[in-house]
């Protein structure tokens, strides 16, 4: 006769192996949580003690591209604390803080470690300035950025005409006219050499009938036109050498160049006999 196998041996043994592995899988929990909370307490710990280590404070802050915009403004854009920590700062919120000041085009800031901020601006570059009630500063994309003064910008071309058109600073300059102004620019930087900018006393937009210049030594006024403006500048320097070898500069009052195979001259007064 057989024997009866004890059926609960096996059940008794596998049910203490799973308690030791749950033992062991709870052990190691714990651990590995008293670990997690040692390492967090421990980077806290470091973290508080970097906010008050002394070597990353904030010592100096570099200005890099500054042109027209004085430092004090950009400083005070930034309201950087005096010794504020390095770690509590970030560079594209400081970026951000600049915005306002409507002179720069650009900004980067990084982080020079130990104690020093950088600071690298692009200003705006002026293309002309535009008289509409104030008088106006505006760049190649149109952008109304700054009032000014004339005798703060030597360099640049006076323009008029624009009364009315509700032109203030931080607006943008209308699309339609600022191909024909970018046109008129770099059509006098080409005949910077013989046709200074400060040789101009004032440039006026007279709407569909393009631009008009007025001589500042001489009173002279130049009907440009809308169109092919290097071409009718080109045509403004042979009819003035012209003039100038017949001697008679001093009594031309206007010169139109708003035609296509000619060029209108008004004197004052009669050329010399035998002219």
């Amino acid at each position: 006769m057989r024997k009866k196998q004890n059926r609960y041996r096996p059940d008794t043994v596998r049910r203490r192996k799973v308690v030791r592995r749950g033992l062991k899988a709870v052990l190691t929990l714990v651990l590995v949580f008293a670990a997690v909370a040692f390492i967090s307490s421990a980077l806290a710990h470091a973290y508080y003690a970097l906010l008050e280590a002394p070597w990353l404070r904030v010592e100096e802050i570099e200005i890099i591209g500054l042109k027209h915009v004085d430092r004090k403004d950009v400083l005070n854009a930034l309201r950087v604390p005096r010794d504020a920590n390095l770690l509590t700062l970030k560079t594209s919120e400081l970026s951000q803080r600049l915005k306002p000041i409507l002179w720069l085009q650009s900004s980067v800031v990084r982080i020079d470690p130990p104690g020093r901020i950088v600071v690298e601006l692009k200003e705006r570059e002026p293309l002309a300035m535009v008289q509409a009630g104030a008088l106006l500063l505006v760049d190649r994309e149109g952008n109304i950025f700054s009032r000014t003064e004339r005798e703060a910008n030597p360099d640049l071309l006076l323009v008029t005409g624009f009364e009315g058109m509700d032109l203030k600073e931080g607006g943008d300059f209308p699309e339609e006219l600022l191909d024909g102004l970018k046109e008129l620019s770099d059509a006098l930087a080409v005949s910077r050499d013989w046709l200074p900018v400060q040789s101009i006393a004032e440039c006026r937009w007279l709407g569909a009938a393009g631009f008009a210049l007025q001589m500042a030594q001489k009173p002279i006024a130049v009907q440009l036109g809308a169109e092919d403006l290097d071409q009718r500048l080109h045509r403004l320097k042979a009819v003035l050498a012209v003039l100038r070898e017949r001697q008679w500069l001093d009594s031309v009052t206007r010169i139109d160049l708003d035609y296509t195979n000619r060029v209108y001259v008004e004197r004052a007064v009669s050329p010399p006999n035998g002219a």
